[in-house]
């Protein structure tokens, strides 16, 4: 299991890091990463993702010091509830569409302070 602990919103919606969905799926980032790359013509940016870089990166780290970003990163991937399905697809085994389930009713749906653009919650999901 593991937990979200603070839950990053972008645009008025709930999203994950790359290294959250990647705990989910109970895959590496690295799956991730190449799912994306080899797949990029299906994601969307605004609605599957949203690509953080330069002084918005920055921004994001310092408002959200809580989120574990790399000193290191040059750009970051925020997935989208649509971009979380997209990768579930893709990856498409009966674990990965239990956690989606788990993610859809349990973080996405969940409607806290999405305004505040920061807030805690703490989501056990068992995998």
């Amino acid at each position: 299991m593991f937990y979200f602990s603070t839950l990053p919103t972008r645009s008025n919606q709930r999203v994950m890091l790359t290294f959250q969905v990647a705990q989910a799926y109970n895959c590496s980032e690295d799956r991730i990463k190449m799912n994306f790359q080899n797949n990029k013509e299906y994601y969307l940016e605004g609605m599957h993702y949203f690509k953080v870089e330069g002084a918005a990166l920055e921004n994001l780290r310092v408002k959200n010091f809580s989120l574990p970003i790399s000193p290191m990163t040059r750009t970051l991937y925020l997935w989208t509830q649509q971009g979380v399905m997209r990768h579930c697809k893709s990856i498409n085994t009966p674990e990965a569409w239990a956690q989606f389930d788990k993610l859809e009713k349990f973080y996405f749906a969940h409607k806290t302070s999405l305004s505040n653009n920061r807030f805690s919650l703490k989501v056990r999901l068992h995998l």
